[in-house]
């Protein structure tokens, strides 16, 4: 009987440690929140010759390198503060590097992560601060070269 205890906490355990691998999933379901979830399937029927430009960020010539894009964003107040403080806090773990921040009129303000896998980047996070209700975290998964990162926000 201790056996079958220990086994059943092992792999709620390891279920618990490798269901891990995307946080801000969690947000994909929350209430107040819309997210939007583009598959790797998507992106490869999108046009070669068709012009893909979102928040800044030209995609057209990375479309075969990114496995999906996740977008959370939130009008409510009380959802939108929770994903970004979310975000935020995520951002802070040592797996993540901030690449630039931006301030702006239009945008109260854009900060671009990056996550590393070796020496590919296996993931560009965009959060977009616009005030207490206009809150946006994009996810971007695949694998990217810094320089790849670098055309695709020019």
């Amino acid at each position: 009987m201790k056996k079958i205890i220990l086994f059943s906490f092992l792999l709620l355990n390891l279920g618990l440690v490798f269901g891990q691998d995307n946080p801000l999933k969690k947000y994909a379901n929350a209430e107040g929140i819309t997210s939007v979830v583009v598959t790797q399937k998507m992106l490869s029927i999108i046009p070669i010759d068709s012009f893909v430009k979102y928040e800044g960020l030209n995609l057209k010539d990375y479309l075969d390198k990114i496995n999906s894009i996740n977008i959370y964003t939130s009008t409510d107040k009380v959802a939108a503060s929770k994903l970004l403080s979310f975000a935020n806090d995520l951002m802070k773990t040592s797996s993540y590097e901030k690449l630039i921040e931006v301030n702006s009129e239009k945008v109260e303000k854009t900060d671009l992560y990056i996550k590393n896998k070796g020496n590919l980047i296996s993931e560009l996070i965009v959060i977009v601060k616009g005030g207490e209700d206009k809150n946006v975290v994009m996810q971007f998964m695949g694998d990217f070269t810094i320089e790849d990162i670098k055309q695709m926000t020019q």
